[in-house]
């Protein structure tokens, strides 16, 4: 190694990859509401968690790189996707068979922490910070196109 290669800061990068909440209740059942004993907090549908699930595995075969960190906010659609794609990411054992986390073995060392943020935290962060967006590239996930 010459001189100059070892004073040089190597570049190092961060991924960050977002993603919106699966299907909800309120948009397949317009009734829901009226009986819901948190109206404004609408569940997963079944679909929605098999899509979570499946946009999980996708990203664990997609990406290069392992997930470090998962940031959700407190909704429980949020909550609920975020755990089916924690599972699929950190699966033992690559089941075909299944549509969603219920019955997956995971091992918790592919993913070091999950971490609810309340909507006080997500707005103060948002005012707070301003930061630098570099070079992007996007990558179309079948299933999370319509919205």
């Amino acid at each position: 190694m010459d001189s100059t290669s070892k004073n040089q800061t190597p570049e190092c990068y961060q991924n960050v990859v977002v993603m919106r909440h699966g299907d909800r209740i309120d948009n397949f059942d317009p009734l829901w509401i009226s009986t819901a004993p948190r109206p404004w907090d609408p569940p997963l549908v079944k679909e929605g968690r098999v899509r979570a699930f499946s946009t999980g595995r996708k990203f664990r075969n997609l990406f290069g790189y392992p997930l470090h960190r998962v940031f959700v906010s407190p909704f429980l659609r949020c909550v609920q996707t975020a755990a089916e794609a924690v599972i699929a990411l950190s699966a033992v054992d690559d089941n075909p068979d299944a549509l969603t986390g219920d019955s997956v073995t995971i091992d918790p060392s592919k993913l070091k922490t999950v971490e609810v943020l309340s909507i006080d935290i997500l707005v103060r962060w948002n005012l707070n910070h301003r930061f630098t967006i570099g070079p992007m590239s996007f990558t179309k996930l079948d299933g999370y196109d319509q919205h």
